[in-house]
């Protein structure tokens, strides 16, 4: 699953991080634990990559590992106009001792 994200959430996600999503407007929890496989800030990536590609607004995104029985409650057929405002995530705390030099 890719979501378009603001980039301030997107300079603070790391790969490996874990997010709950929620459907804007509903409220809804599309997913939880979902982990974050790759994040793609403006600048990044390239034509080919196609989490750099899914907002044409060149804003942020974030590529996410969620549950088949999550996959289907996200709406078949985003459109790039669904962007950032679709979805909103909460960032499940980090372990300290795993971030930790």
């Amino acid at each position: 699953m890719v979501v378009g994200i603001d980039e301030a959430l997107a300079a603070r996600l790391r790969v490996g991080d874990q997010v709950d999503v929620y459907a804007v407007g509903t409220g809804q929890r599309v997913a939880r634990g979902a982990h974050v496989v790759d994040v793609t800030r403006p600048g990044d990536g390239s034509a080919e990559d196609p989490a750099a590609s899914a907002w044409a607004s060149g804003g942020a995104s974030v590529f996410l590992a969620v549950s088949t029985r999550e996959v289907a409650r996200i709406p078949a057929g985003q459109s790039a106009g669904s962007g950032p405002d679709a979805f909103f995530l909460t960032v499940t705390p980090r372990d300290n001792a795993s971030t930790s030099s």
